[in-house]
């Protein structure tokens, strides 16, 4: 969390001069470089798994909305604060509780539940 932090500060300063989506195509070009060093260097085959199955159906779908995400990440941190933007998008954890309750089968304890809510009034904070 903290190497995040400092991301988004970094990130921030350079969106002073360089457009959001240089600093996409920068940012994640660094991002696949070293997950392709890491994967290569446990040995990770770049093949097993994929097919047309339902993992590689929810692997694409997972793409897709990550690409939506950080797009969105990006071109919001140009134009706003990073103490506005950045405590909407770590929302992004309230929004995955929900569908793990509704779509995973995970347990929604009330103690869940209230640090949802609670996590909404901190942003609604926040963000004031």
């Amino acid at each position: 969390m903290v190497s995040y932090g400092f991301m988004i500060t970094f990130l921030k300063i350079s969106l002073r001069n360089i457009t959001p989506e240089l600093a996409v195509v920068i940012n994640n070009l660094i991002l696949t470089a070293a997950a392709i060093i890491w994967a290569a260097a446990k040995g990770t085959s770049f093949t097993d798994g994929l097919g047309g199955n339902k993992a590689t159906l929810m692997l694409l779908i997972a793409g897709v909305f990550l690409t939506i995400s950080v797009i969105g990440f990006y071109t919001a941190l140009s134009k706003a604060s990073a103490s506005q933007v950045v405590p909407i998008y770590a929302m992004n954890m309230a929004v995955a509780a929900v569908l793990g309750f509704l779509f995973l089968g995970e347990h929604a304890s009330a103690t869940k539940v209230m640090g949802i809510l609670m996590a909404g009034g901190a942003i609604f904070l926040l963000t004031r």
